[in-house]
């Protein structure tokens, strides 16, 4: 697995990707932000793979979470993400831990980290998450 882990790292560095995951010997990616490719992923039923994400904030992990990823690496996480994934025994890795993932305008706290802040089960997570990407979607 250290091999394919490496690989992904390689692939999300070189490319623009926000993610990268390994589905049974096929390389999916994305260059989308934020949890967008990860809810892709859900819905086109890549579950239970290897993956290299970008940031991970906890609206990021419970989606992992929720894909069964088999084992994350990440370069950023926030306290919080590590918190819900050892709840639920995920493995994982990363480069740098934070205590909270920032917005895009770097002016505060992520949206869906601050959604999902007090939420500790998954299912009610991907609500929560859903539920806030409308509100921010409806506001633009």
């Amino acid at each position: 697995m250290k091999e394919i882990i490496k690989e992904l790292v390689k692939i999300l560095d070189e490319n623009n990707f926000s993610v990268v995951g390994y589905d049974n010997g096929k390389i999916v990616s994305s260059e989308k932000k934020g949890v967008a490719p990860l809810l892709d992923f859900y819905n086109q039923n890549h579950v239970n793979m290897i993956c290299c994400d970008k940031v991970v904030g906890k609206a990021a992990a419970i989606m992992h979470i929720l894909l069964g990823s088999k084992y994350l690496h990440c370069h950023i996480i926030s306290q919080k993400a590590i918190d819900i994934l050892d709840k639920y025994g995920m493995q994982y890795s990363y480069d740098t831990k934070v205590d909270y993932i920032l917005n895009r305008s770097k002016s505060g706290m992520c949206p869906l980290e601050k959604a999902t802040e007090k939420c500790e089960d998954v299912n009610q997570g991907y609500k929560i998450i859903i539920e806030t990407l409308n509100q921010l979607n409806s506001g633009k």
